[in-house]
């Protein structure tokens, strides 16, 4: 018998021992017991890969009244600024290439802690394709609700293995580039955007039902829903021409306007002529994303305008 329970003990050791490992880092702050490695450091490793289940966990640990919801687009604009220029206090609950289906559940998330009073959503038009899914949300509500799931998940421990890793490298590594020059990433970028989200394309009727109940709900609960369609470069809103997809671009505006308040930055204006005003044809430098919160806050539209639906 006690040969057996030695062997057992042998066997459990090493997943004994990473979930010990991912209590200590705790690479998520899920657990928040130890606070040997800084928050800020880890989620400046972690949001490299993983914002989602990192912004849920922030969320359930202290939920906000409002909500910046979207993908890497929405995490330009400052959660801090639009705080502070609004007056209510906001949280990112971001996926990296977040889907329109997945926008709904981060809002069904939010808004099942009952303190939702403003949701910001940051969309567009590369988004709102049927052939664009994913199913992350659920995997990450899951992990929340089990702390086994947690502790002996492979992802969060080769998580901790990373956060551990940059710590004791600290100002040993120069930080990583992009392969060749700017004008090289970004023509790479505009090509192979362009054809992974334009190239096969369907009517997201399901996406928009989806959108449409989350609208439904907010004006049940008298949350305030805004939508921002984020700016592209010029070079990138050339594509959806390239694609013949104009008509259909036209047709995301106008029901993305029907549902609520929506502010619309994509179009040919001072800004997206603009190449220093983005870090790559899809994104807008932080600064810039600034500018447009003030704007939004202010309603002194410069490079921004409002849409309505017909």
């Amino acid at each position: 018998m006690r040969k057996l329970i030695s062997k057992i003990l042998l066997l459990a050791a090493p997943i004994l021992i990473c979930g010990a490992f991912v209590l200590f880092v705790d690479p998520f702050n899920y657990f928040r017991l130890l606070k040997i490695i800084p928050s800020d450091k880890k989620q400046e490793v972690v949001y490299k890969d993983d914002r989602l289940l990192w912004n849920i966990i922030a969320y359930s640990k202290d939920p906000s009244p409002g909500v910046i919801i979207g993908d890497s687009r929405a995490d330009r604009f400052s959660s801090e600024r639009l705080s502070r220029k609004s007056g209510s206090r906001y949280m990112h609950l971001s996926a990296s290439a977040c889907k329109i289906n997945e926008i709904a559940d981060l809002f069904r998330f939010a808004d099942s802690y009952g303190k939702l009073r403003s949701v910001i959503v940051v969309i567009h038009f590369n988004m709102y394709n049927r052939y664009a899914f994913a199913d992350r949300v659920t995997g990450a509500e899951a992990v929340l609700a089990n702390p086994l799931l947690y502790l002996f998940n492979r992802h969060v421990i080769k998580t901790a293995y990373t956060i551990c890793k940059s710590v004791l490298s600290a100002g040993k590594t120069a930080p990583s580039k992009p392969p060749g020059s700017r004008d090289e990433f970004w023509a790479w970028s505009l090509n192979h955007w362009a054809n992974q989200q334009y190239g096969k394309w369907g009517y997201p009727a399901d996406g928009y039902e989806k959108l449409r109940r989350m609208a439904e709900t907010c004006g049940k609960k008298n949350i305030r829903l805004v939508f921002i369609i984020a700016p592209h470069h010029a070079d990138y809103q050339e594509k959806v021409a390239q694609f013949n997809l104009g008509i259909e671009q036209v047709q995301f505006k106008e029901d993305i306007s029907s549902l609520s308040t929506t502010y619309d930055f994509d179009f040919a204006n001072e800004l997206t002529g603009n190449r220093e005003n983005f870090s790559d044809p899809v994104h807008v430098r932080e600064e810039v994303a600034n500018q447009l919160i003030d704007e939004i806050v202010t309603g002194q539209l410069r490079f921004g305008r409002m849409l309505t639906s017909r």
